[in-house]
């Protein structure tokens, strides 16, 4: 795929319905492997808020985290969009041949 070899599939496997998905190496594993680091900063940032909201919560009345809050917002809304166009489907050139 796109030069670089990335896995031995028998034509059962193919005729099946072969997952892409799986791949350890090659554009596709990069991708996926791009998207979960997103994913995981994206995590970091949602549990910040979910403590930030909860220490806010016992607070009553004191707006303090609210700041915070908001800017973490901010930055989660920008991830989810680079999550987003990270995961679209992007064009590859395949090379299918007979294993060697």
């Amino acid at each position: 795929m796109d030069g670089v070899d990335v896995a031995i599939v028998s034509a059962e496997e193919l005729a099946k319905g072969w997952n892409m998905g799986l791949l350890e190496r090659g554009p596709v594993a990069e991708q996926c492997r791009g998207i979960l680091a997103q994913v995981s900063d994206k995590d970091r940032l949602v549990s910040q808020w979910r403590k930030q909201s909860a220490e806010a919560a016992t607070l009553r009345g004191d707006n303090s985290l609210r700041d915070s809050m908001e800017k973490l917002n901010v930055r989660i809304l920008a991830v989810d969009a680079k999550i987003r166009q990270a995961a679209q489907p992007k064009p590859h050139h395949f090379d299918v041949a007979p294993s060697r």
